[in-house]
């Protein structure tokens, strides 16, 4: 380098994409420089890997030395494939996502509602999201959470969260491949444009408030729903909640508006809690016809075509309203048995009201059920059992069984708008205060079996369309009866027992005249007179007969005379391995126990332990379905306990994140979540949670201090010192920061040291080695090297030339050379002159510099004449070079003259011949006064 000479320009880094997308801005930078942070957007299934500098590949941070313009090429690797997006977003382990967000952070953020994942829980801290979500390809559909894996959400306690999926018809909230854990003590809502719930596996939702609305119908596996909060799904246009198995809902309030069932499932339904509504416009408010129902709710209302379509139905309620009028459905339609235990009961369908295949069993305070078409109790060849306070029921036919048993403390209220108050083919029982049965057609029909009433004050049987008020066999006990119909010709068997004060039954219409002895087989009264035209009075009470009385095989009554009357064998009823046989007349059993039931025999079950349930093994047995016993695959009796297995318990370990410790099961079960508290951060450690001695959150503030001014670097020739920039200094950690406060070190504050840096120097005569700062050493003296006349001598030491040049090498004197011009050369003269050999300088006789070209003269050239002789033509120049030589050729001779050569236009060759033509005759002379001419 030579004195005065400056340092380099910085130079241009330049980024290279490689194929992603965005932009990064050049910089302008000169030695040591730290490669940043990529600012790029990946390419589709890829994530930055680093940097490529030169050939060699750079981490983000790692620092390069530039010396010239470099470009810098990001370096691509495949993305992992995230496995829950949220948002849109794939989200891996530890990953935060921020309301609305389009891409995740690694760290919290300061404020609003966000989403964080970490080993397969999803936990909810006020997240809201609105947008399509993400994009499933194979099933052309959106999703504002979609997983394939199994999943748990967690609503963190008394927060909000909140995904609504619009913006396209398949947009859908929550979906996924596998099981979905919803829990917490916080609240979600769901809103899809689609299906809010769409999963392929179970769904287990277990302390939040969940509101689901959607347009089509949501679905999974099985439903498993138990919170002490309110859960309300609206489905525009599908189902409520549809599962494949069982659907189990404990909620303070379960509130369904479906325009097609509100629940439907192929297994079992078991709903409980404080109130339940379920309300279907063009279904059932529960459709489960394989598998049973159990309703445990405090309040009922269910509305829809049909109310509840199910195997076998049970009921536990204070009040139960039941609506299947929206068209001729039935309220509850079964195909096994039914039984409701309420204190209030208010059925309303234009179908049937309860229709079963099975039995149905009632116990209640009050029930009404209307019906406008269709029977209100069905039970097809089954029993129908009643027990209420009071009884008010309306259909064209208000009871239709096989066998039916009644019993009111009140009144019981019967209105058959077209046909049978009660038809049965067995025995009706009925005991209650007062009863009345009014019937278009017949109060009561059986052809086989006998009505029996129990009543402590009035019994009425009426029949308003002009026929008989019963048909079949009836007994009746009360203070007064009255029996209104058309004829009794169909009653078979007539018994008035009247044990109270009246001595009379009253009948109406023109049965009365139908009414004789023989119509009368009464054991006790002997005759009847007839007092008024309505009024039959019982004259003598011959028989006052016992209860019925029995042995096992038997039964009969006795009178106070001491006869015995109606003595006969047990009949009826049906023995079960639980009880024997009840007779139909006295209804006490009889006869030996039936076999077990033993179905099917039921295969073992292997233990359960996972997060949603705990059951033990169960070994392969029987289950009677009849007694409710146990047997082993022998048939041999055993119990249940003795078939099950231990339960399995869960068994915790303690595990932790950054922001949160908890107790997990090997089997996923995470509980007691709680955010790490206590413990106090330094700057040099951050603080220990209390509950799991964890450290966790941010370090404490650094103690500064007062800002250490920055000292600059010393480069004397006396001192070499580093510069230090401007800086703190914890004195809790000892760390070094910025003026920023941004951490540091103090390598990263100081300068590098300087030293001397010696560039050589040199001047006409010495050389020396020569610091910036000012500080020479090793001058010298120019020494060596060897001057020509063309260069001057080179420092052997420096390299630089000095000193003056040297003579010529003139040698000797070059004579002059004449000009050459001749046939075979042409050269031109040359001056007298000297050459150096050292430089090849010219020089004139006098030793004057000058050239080659002014020492020689014009170079000669040939100059051509064009010459011939008779034959030949040719180019001819002075110096007697001959060139071209050819024949004449062309032209035409004549007689007078030779052909003229057509290249050089000279005569060659002979004349031609005469062209003698014809030979022309002499002619004589003429010699004549006229013409004087010579002979020829």
């Amino acid at each position: 380098m030579d004195v005065g000479d400056t340092d380099p320009d910085t130079y241009v880094v330049s980024f290279d994409a490689n194929g992603g997308t965005s932009s990064m801005a050049n910089v302008n930078a000169f030695g040591e420089y730290t490669l940043p942070e990529n600012g790029f957007t990946a390419p589709d299934g890829k994530r930055f890997k680093c940097w490529n500098v030169n050939g060699v590949e750079k981490s983000a941070g790692d620092t390069i030395t530039v010396l010239a313009n470099v470009s810098i090429k990001a370096v691509w690797e495949d993305a992992p494939i995230p496995e829950i997006w949220v948002g849109g977003v794939g989200m891996f382990d530890g990953d935060y996502l921020a309301n609305d967000a389009m891409s995740t952070t690694r760290t919290q953020p300061i404020s609003g509602g966000y989403a964080h994942y970490s080993e397969g829980i999803l936990t909810l801290y006020g997240y809201s999201y609105t947008g399509k979500g993400y994009y499933n390809e194979s099933e052309y559909n959106y999703a504002a959470i979609y997983s394939t894996i199994d999943i748990a959400i967690v609503c963190v306690e008394d927060t909000f969260s909140s995904l609504v999926a619009q913006g396209d018809d398949s947009c859908n909230g929550i979906v996924s491949t596998s099981d979905v854990l919803i829990r917490g003590n916080g609240s979600l809502t769901v809103k899809a444009e689609d299906r809010a719930i769409f999963i392929d596996g179970d769904l287990t939702v277990n302390g939040i408030g969940l509101t689901v609305i959607n347009v089509w119908s949501n679905q999974a596996n099985s439903i498993s729903i138990t919170t002490g909060k309110g859960v309300e799904v609206t489905s525009t246009k599908g189902i409520g909640f549809m599962a494949q198995d069982d659907v189990n809902i404990y909620a303070s309030k379960l509130k369904i508006t479906a325009f097609d069932h509100a629940i439907h499932t192929s297994g079992n339904v078991n709903l409980s809690g404080e109130i339940l509504e379920l309300d279907s416009t063009n279904g059932s408010g529960i459709y489960a016809m394989s598998g049973d129902t159990v309703v445990n709710n405090k309040n009922v209302t269910i509305s829809g075509y049909a109310s509840i379509s199910c195997d076998e139905l049970t009921i536990n309620s204070s009040n139960v309203e039941l609506n299947g009028t929206l068209n001729y459905h039935h309220a509850i339609l079964a195909y096994n048995n039914v039984i409701i235990i309420a204190e209030n009961i208010t059925i309303k369908s234009n179908g049937n009201g309860i229709f079963s295949y099975g039995d149905i069993v009632v116990k209640c305070d009050n029930i009404e059920i209307d019906c406008v078409y269709g029977t209100a109790l069905y039970a097809s060849d089954k029993l129908v059992d009643v027990e209420a306070e009071y009884i008010d029921l309306s259909a064209q036919t208000c009871i239709m069984a096989n066998e039916v048993l009644v019993t009111a403390t009140n009144d019981i209220d019967l209105c058959a708008t077209s046909s049978y108050g009660i038809y049965s083919e067995s025995d009706v029982r009925i005991t209650t205060k007062n009863i009345n049965i009014e019937s278009h057609d017949t109060a009561f029909y059986s052809d086989n079996g006998r009505l029996i009433i129990n009543a402590t004050e009035n019994v009425s049987l009426i029949s308003n369309g002009g026929k008989q008020a019963v048909y079949g066999y009836l007994t009746v006990t009360a203070k007064e009866f009255i029996m209104a119909g058309v004829t009794l010709n169909k009653l078979f068997e007539y018994t008035f027992n009247n044990q109270f004060d009246k001595e009379y039954a009253v009948f109406e219409g023109d049965a009365v005249d139908n009414l004789t002895q023989t119509h009368v087989i009464s054991s006790n009264s002997s005759y009847i007179d007839r007092i008024e035209t309505n009024v039959v009075k019982i004259t003598e009470l011959v028989h006052i007969l016992s209860d019925w009385k029995h042995n096992d095989t038997h039964h009969w009554r006795d009178c106070s005379c001491g006869s015995t009357h109606e003595m006969d064998t047990h009949r009826g009823g049906t023995a079960t391995c639980n009880d024997r046989a009840i007779c139909v007349y006295c209804s006490e059993p009889y006869g030996d126990l039936a076999d077990h039931d033993y179905g099917e025999l039921i295969p073992a079950v292997d233990e359960k332990h996972t997060p949603a349930e705990l059951s033990p093994s169960v070994a392969a047995h029987y289950h009677c379905a009849e007694c409710g016993k146990y047997f082993t695959e022998g048939k041999t009796e055993t119990t249940l306990d003795s078939l099950t297995g231990e339960t399995p318990t869960h068994s915790f370990d303690q595990k932790h994140n950054s922001t949160h410790h908890w107790d997990e099961c090997s089997c996923g079960l995470k509980q007691n979540e709680s955010i790490h508290t206590g413990g106090t951060a330094t700057c040099k450690d951050r603080a220990i949670c209390q509950t799991c001695f964890e450290p966790y959150g941010d370090l404490a503030d650094h103690d500064y201090g007062e800002l250490i001014p920055a000292s600059a670097e010393k480069h004397t020739p006396a001192e070499l010192s580093p510069s230090v920039a401007a800086h703190y200094h914890c004195a809790e950690c000892g760390k070094y920061f910025t003026e920023s406060k941004a951490e540091t070190t103090l390598d990263a504050l100081t300068g590098e040291t300087p030293s001397h840096s010696f560039d050589q120097k040199h001047n006409s005569t010495h050389h020396w080695d020569e610091c910036s700062c000012g500080l020479k050493q090793n001058k010298s003296i120019h020494t060596g090297g060897t001057a020509t006349c063309k260069e001057k001598a080179i420092c052997e030491t420096c390299s630089a030339p000095y000193g003056d040049l040297s003579d010529h090498d003139y040698g000797e004197l070059i004579p002059e050379s004449a000009e050459k011009h001749t046939p075979t050369e042409l050269k031109p003269s040359v001056a007298a002159h000297y050459h150096c050999a050292e430089c090849g300088k010219y020089f004139t006789q006098s030793k004057t510099e000058t050239t080659l070209a002014e020492l020689t003269g014009e170079t000669p050239t040939h100059s051509f004449d064009q010459k011939h002789n008779s034959t030949h033509h040719w180019d001819e120049c002075s110096c007697g070079l001959k060139q071209n030589e050819n024949l004449h050729t062309g032209g035409t001779a004549t007689c007078k003259e030779r052909a003229i050569c057509e290249t050089c236009s000279e005569p060659y060759g002979d004349l031609a011949d005469h062209d003698y033509g014809e030979l022309i005759p002499a002619v004589d002379e003429k010699h004549t006064q006229a013409e004087l001419s010579p002979s020829v």
